[in-house]
């Protein structure tokens, strides 16, 4: 809810309970214990996700503690009994922790001057040689009892000379992760049946049915074998968990909660066109209310009225009693069927392989494509900014407008999208790992919720929705809420209600694709950090920095706070979060109250900038952090014989290989400031190679500046310039690397270096394609490292 703004009601009815076994309610993998008067304390590094597989002997564990008073101590105490303090307070670290083999259990634990704490905690898993790059990544983390289910399933391994690759083994383990029984091989042989997408390139992959029975909570690891100098040795990944639940009766928990729902719409409209006070309608929907045979209380919460239902679940009642301004809401909101139309992958287009058609799914990204970001660096790594306003033009004043001059002016060279109303919806929140900068535009709920402007419709058309299965889920593990508002429209002259989906932390936590790219959150959402719910969640994803205001804010109060914020975060100087950061607000409410003092809030870094240049060019990150991507473009470690010319890293972009069927790209803005030359190492392969040299088919590597809107293509090269001018005859790298179709060849690392004098003081786009031309049958692609200026 904003203060003095759209709606003069708000019923908030979310399922916060589940009326089966406990075991079926979605675990809050949480780091915090949330409470007003203890300090909150966070883990960023060496993970922020709670867990981390190293091969190191030691780890520096770092992160950020908060209190609304004083810190007094960090404290530190390990599961193999290592105990002491932390360096620091608000930013602390804790150097050279040693570790045992298997899992060391480190819980950290921020203690302020009144005695009271808040511990977080991280498993760290110590391998004596295997190297994963992260938890294993799952498509589907929600099975429903009785029905066998498709899970796939892949992890990225360092590349290792001692790794027998036949013994990368998925295991399911208990409570205290001891293995219970092997399940099923991880195969990096570029099969589609297996859910590989490209062979040699050290992600392993797997597509397994499970069939549980009974409603459980089962945990899973990936075990690998490495040929030691003392026998084979194994070493495990993190832990991940899939959820067993019982399908009719969620389904059945969401029917029951969608039918009040309407008749809660209905009832509220009747009400709102009665047009009595606030204070009265909220009199008249309560009353209503205890005349439900399906709710057996309503109480009041502070401004809340509380509605708890004989089935188990809890909702909200909020009344806005300001009589707020009434904007216009416009447009159709979409319902839930009208989503998920991504076709199949056609069989001619797959990379390797065969796909059943009992088993096929739509067109996917890897979950490899978005590893985790190296996280001991301070720079913001993406460019890109999100403005979302799912109520544009409802507010008095809308943020966007204020804060899109002050990105596009700025010299970081931003690509900016702004979404507003209908275009405001679950599934484009799903995708925030795009950016670097996010500005929530909305109304929100105790640091709990975030509204969009995603009609929720009927049960009916739920069902009807083509995998209305992972509705279902997301109503009863609480990711999503539904909101129903009441608010005036000018075009009726006439107050209206409608629903909404609202997103939870745990919409973040399980729904948001990938991780933050150090990314920074303003929620000008009231009360978004009236707990650290969503900051927490938020910063679990890869976020560094998140703002906020304790309490409801005003427009201008939280439209003044951004514009201050970003201005100098962006502006020439590009300062850093803390020094961007000004906490006292410096005006007052209308009747002359200093109510918002302190209200509007920083979690996080104070330590967060933005670079002007180009930043992982050896994609030593791990991902493409800094690089937008389109089609096939993603980070990987090996390709069959072929590893990084330096570091562990490199870049990747085909015409298409795995699901993906679009061409790749690549592409960076950033600053030419002294620099003269640009240098490029690549590697061009193709199955075009040899026998299609001299026909229409061209596959091609284009390197292209644009600066100022004009484009100057630096490099292009196709199939019979490769053959004319590298000695692609000579590099066959088949079987060891396959594509699709037929043997491959190479050019061999290359380097090309480009004179940059004309573009010293702008700022460039460095855009790298890799595309086809004739057809999209035979597959090439480009290795990417070391790009960089100088």
């Amino acid at each position: 809810m904003k203060k003095y703004l759209l709606s003069s009601m708000l019923l908030a009815l979310f399922a916060i309970g589940f009326t089966a076994s406990d075991q079926t309610d979605l675990p809050e993998k949480s780091n915090v214990v949330y409470d007003a008067s203890k300090p909150t304390i966070q883990i960023l590094s060496p993970s922020s996700e709670g867990s981390f597989v190293t091969t190191e002997s030691s780890v520096v564990i770092s992160g950020i503690a908060q209190d609304d008073n004083s810190l007094a101590s960090v404290t530190f105490k390990s599961s193999s009994g290592t105990i002491g303090t932390a360096e620091g307070l608000e930013e602390w670290s804790i150097s050279g922790l040693e570790l045992v083999e298997g899992d060391n259990i480190i819980e950290v634990t921020a203690t302020d001057d009144n005695n009271n704490s808040t511990t977080a905690s991280i498993t760290i898993t110590k391998n004596q040689s295997v190297s994963f790059l992260d938890v294993p990544a799952v498509d589907n983390g929600v099975l429903y009892a009785g029905t066998p289910s498709t899970v796939w399933i892949t992890v990225g391994i360092v590349p290792n000379e001692k790794l027998i690759s036949s013994s990368v083994t998925l295991v399911e383990v208990d409570e205290d992760n001891n293995v219970i029984s092997e399940i099923c091989s991880l195969y990096d042989d570029g099969n589609l049946e297996h859910g590989d997408e490209i062979k040699g390139d050290n992600v392993f992959s797997t597509k397994y049915t499970f069939n549980y029975q009974t409603v459980a909570n089962h945990k899973f690891r990936v075990g690998a074998k490495t040929n030691e100098d003392s026998g084979e040795v194994v070493g495990y990944s993190s832990v991940f968990t899939l959820y067993v639940i019982d399908q009719q009766e969620a389904k059945q928990q969401v029917e029951n909660l969608m039918n009040f729902q309407d008749q809660a719409e209905s009832k509220l409209q009747e009400i709102a066109d009665l047009n009595m006070s606030p204070e009265q309608e909220e009199a008249a929907i309560v009353e209503w209310l205890n005349t439900q045979s399906a709710v057996s209380s309503v109480t009041k919460e502070g401004s809340l009225v509380r509605i708890d239902f004989a089935n188990g679940l809890t909702s909200y009642l909020m009344i806005d009693k300001n009589n707020g301004g009434k904007g216009n809401g416009k447009g159709n909101s979409l319902t839930s069927a009208d989503r998920y139309k991504t076709p199949a992958i056609p069989l001619n287009l797959q990379t390797r392989g065969t796909w059943s058609p009992s088993t096929t799914r739509a067109a996917s990204v890897s979950p490899f494509k978005k590893a985790p970001a190296a996280n001991n660096t301070n720079i913001i790594q993406n460019k890109n900014v999100l403005i979302w306003a799912p109520f544009e033009n409802s507010f008095p004043q809308d943020m966007g407008p204020a804060l899109k001059p002050i990105f596009e002016n700025s010299q970081v060279g931003f690509h900016i999208d702004y979404l507003t109303n209908d275009e405001c919806t679950t599934e484009s929140l799903k995708n925030l790992a795009n950016y670097g900068v996010v500005v929530i535009d909305s109304h929100g709920l105790m640091g709990n919720l975030i509204l969009t402007r995603e009609k929720a419709g009927t049960f009916a058309e739920l069902i009807g929705a083509t995998v209305y299965n992972d509705y279902i889920y997301q109503y009863v593990s609480g990711s999503y809420y539904l909101v129903t508002m009441e608010y005036y429209r000018e075009d009726l002259q006439k107050k209206i209600v409608e629903t909404f989906y609202a997103i939870t932390p745990k919409f973040i936590k399980n729904k948001v694709k990938g991780t933050l790219p150090n990314s920074i959150i303003f929620n000008g959402s009231c009360e978004s950090l009236q707990t650290d719910n969503l900051s927490s969640a938020f910063i679990a994803k890869g976020a560094k920095t998140y703002l906020g205001f304790k309490e409801t804010v005003l427009t201008n109060t939280c439209i003044n706070k951004a514009v201050q914020f970003f201005s100098s975060l962006v502006g020439d100087e590009l300062k850093t979060t803390g020094d961007s950061y000004v906490s006292d607000i410096d005006f007052t409410e209308d009747d002359g109250t200093d109510t918002w003092l302190n209200s509007y809030l920083m979690a996080g870094s104070k330590e967060m900038r933005f670079h002007l240049g180009l930043i992982n060019g050896d994609f030593e990150y791990r991902n493409l952090n800094g690089w937008n991507v389109s089609g096939d473009g993603r980070v990987i470690t090996q390709l069959g014989p072929l590893t990084p010319p330096q570091g562990t890293c490199m870049g990747i972009i085909s015409t298409g290989l795995g699901y993906t069927t679009d061409y790749g790209s690549i592409w960076q803005t950033f600053n030419v400031t002294n620099e003269t030359t640009l240098s490029i190492k690549w590697n061009f392969l193709s199955e075009e190679f040899l026998e299609w040299v001299g026909s229409q088919y061209q596959d091609y590597l284009k390197i292209t500046i644009i600066s100022d809107e004009q484009r100057e293509v630096i490099y292009l090269s196709a199939i019979d310039a490769f053959v004319n001018n590298y000695p692609v005859a000579s590099n066959y790298v088949s079987p060891e690397i396959v594509f699709d179709r037929n043997g491959v060849y190479m050019t061999g690392w290359q380097v090309s270096t480009f004179d940059i004098t004309q573009y010293q003081g702008k700022t460039i786009t460095l855009l790298i394609e890799s595309g086809d031309v004739g057809d999209s049958i035979f597959d090439s692609a480009t290795l990417l490292d070391e790009i960089q200026v100088y």
